[in-house]
């Protein structure tokens, strides 16, 4: 729990020093060079740190102008992994009625770069959850002029940008899993 406090606390330092806040910034400036500098040492007495810092560092995150549908799907398969964790925590509790069970969700495989999972969340989550809200996408300034979801009479056609989501989603689900902190 200290740990997601710290990760709260150190988002919110970032936040501020974005603002402008000058001790923030000279706090920043000071901790990641220290942590920068000390990452070998780290590495050597940490097996953890080891193998997740050289796949974060080297994963491409999204930049912070990613694009609204992005966005959205992001937005869509986080929620829908709390969901699932939930539910699949509430499944190892006899007589839970606290939670509505969802056996879709729960049959899905983990989201990872796999062929198999990236479908099969393309194809019961993220794309149903999109189709619900395809009025809204149809007036969205950005995304209801995407070029690829107008048909042949220039209507916007959430199937025909269904290759979009789909590569949207592999690309969110080969990032590494990041517990602490939204990397953007």
């Amino acid at each position: 729990m200290a740990l997601l406090e710290t990760a709260k606390l150190l988002r919110v330092v970032a936040q501020q020093a974005e603002r402008g806040d000058q001790e923030c910034g000279y706090f920043l400036s000071e901790m990641i060079p220290m942590f920068w500098k000390t990452r070998d040492s780290i590495a050597k007495s940490n097996q953890t740190f080891r193998t997740n810092f050289s796949r974060i560092e080297s994963a491409h995150f999204a930049t912070g102008k990613q694009s609204p549908l992005r966005r959205m799907i992001h937005r869509i398969i986080k929620e829908a992994r709390a969901e699932r964790r939930v539910l699949q925590i509430a499944s190892q509790i006899p007589e839970s009625s606290m939670v509505k069970p969802n056996d879709r969700l729960l049959a899905l495989p983990d989201l990872d770069d796999s062929e198999e999972a990236i479908d099969a969340w393309t194809n019961a989550v993220v794309y149903p959850r999109l189709r619900r809200v395809a009025s809204r996408l149809r007036r969205h300034p950005i995304i209801g002029k995407l070029g690829k979801a107008l048909d042949e009479n220039g209507k916007f056609q959430i199937s025909r940008i269904k290759p979009l989501i789909r590569q949207t989603v592999a690309r969110i689900a080969a990032l590494p899993l990041r517990y602490y902190f939204d990397i953007k």
